[in-house]
């Protein structure tokens, strides 16, 4: 008997054709995805305290208490988070609401700033679905291949795409992402600098790019989550280089992110995307996130992040008075989780629970099925939707 069909929350992809099979604590996954499969693999090894309060492991109740009290009191509350299902959006989104909190959902500079400019100025998006029925040029911009190593293999495996990177970026993609015949071009200028060269004049454009996309009929433009952060300028010029291609063919632009199910429920909510501050039920959006003097994370360890990144941000918040909550899982460093003011463990959805995500394009919502292998020691199942629920109660909000 086949293991049964899992949706993989490790990168935008959110692959539902995955097959996850568990031998001796060894863990393999088919078809194969080294992404996936190092996420999963130190999910499954880890297993550390349900609970934390003020840097010692305490009872899960207690440290439920422990979070009313905290966010009942604080002035200026702020939740953050990184997680991929609609019920935790949903139900994080109505708490924020409830509480008078400020939501921020992680976004890269790149997403933001090229949002911005698409509002402005338009542009045509297109989805991976798109990409795979029509597209004969791909053009990825930024490592894409190492943020989603099996986008050529479900998107377009007859396509060698042409991969555009800084000239000092790291490269060292796996055979398996890369298709027959890809190009790597490396920039010989900043982002903005280069995508204005393109649209100049025709001399000005780069000689190994014009030839790829020589009688190309429909080009994809898949743009790395992080690919243009430390350039301001490159989004407004990469949507202008977007609408000169269009002039001769069909050019479309697609934006993987991690964040869009829930993005889309803060926009079903509040009419933007964030950042939202909360006032007796009413949004209203932010310019500039405040830090707050307590903050609440949702961090599953689907999808990683940087916990050492996390933990130097928690202790600088707390060598200035602010406070940190941490809602992770097992699999949380104890570093990290004693860390946080407050730290517990929920079961999340897709792994010790079940629930829906959205594609990082946008296009489909499909299942979170959960993984057996996943357990914590609070009462089944306990996730955020009824953390967040039990905290109101308390709260008579």
């Amino acid at each position: 008997m086949k293991n049964p069909l899992w949706t993989c929350s490790a990168c935008s992809l959110a692959c539902e054709d995955l097959q996850m099979g568990l031998t001796e604590n060894q863990l393999t996954l088919q078809p194969a995805c080294g992404l996936a499969e190092r996420q999963l693999q130190q999910r499954i090894s880890s297993s550390g305290a349900v609970a934390y309060l003020n840097g010692q492991p305490v009872d899960p109740v207690q440290a439920i208490d422990a979070l009313a009290t905290i966010w009942d009191s604080a002035r200026d509350p702020v939740l953050r988070g990184r997680f991929c299902d609609l019920q935790t959006a949903r139900s994080a989104v109505a708490f924020a609401a409830a509480s008078n909190a400020v939501i921020d959902l992680p976004s890269s500079a790149t997403l933001r700033s090229l949002f911005a400019a698409v509002c402005r100025d338009g542009a045509t998006m297109a989805t991976l679905g798109d990409v795979r029925q029509h597209a004969d040029r791909v053009v990825l911009i930024g490592d894409c291949l190492t943020e989603m190593p099996r986008l050529a293999e479900r998107f377009f495996p007859g396509v060698p795409p042409l991969l555009l990177l800084e000239r000092d970026a790291d490269f060292s993609v796996s055979a398996d992402s890369m298709s027959p015949g890809a190009v790597v071009q490396r920039l010989d200028s900043s982002w903005s600098s280069w995508l204005r060269a393109q649209q100049s004049d025709p001399s000005g454009m780069d000689h190994a790019v014009a030839g790829y996309l020589q009688d190309g009929k429909y080009t994809a433009l898949i743009l790395a989550a992080n690919a243009l952060d430390q350039d301001e300028l490159a989004a407004t010029w990469l949507l202008k280089w977007i609408e000169q291609l269009s002039e001769s063919m069909r050019a479309v632009l697609v934006a993987p992110d991690q964040s869009t199910a829930a993005k889309q429920v803060l926009l079903w909510r509040a009419g933007f995307s964030g950042p939202v501050r909360f006032r007796d039920q009413i949004p209203e959006p932010l310019e500039k996130v405040p830090c707050g003097d307590v903050q609440l994370i949702l961090q599953p360890s689907l999808p990683l992040v940087a916990p050492k990144q996390l933990e130097q941000q928690i202790r600088t918040r707390r060598q200035a008075g602010q406070q940190t909550i941490l809602l992770g899982d097992q699999a949380t460093p104890v570093y990290l989780s004693a860390a946080a003011d407050l730290f517990l463990a929920l079961d999340w959805p897709g792994q010790e629970c079940g629930g829906t995500t959205v594609r990082g394009d946008g296009s489909v919502t499909l299942p979170l099925p959960p993984l057996n292998v996943f357990r914590n020691e609070l009462p089944e199942p306990f996730n955020a939707e009824q953390l967040f629920a039990e905290v109101l109660l308390s709260l008579n909000v």
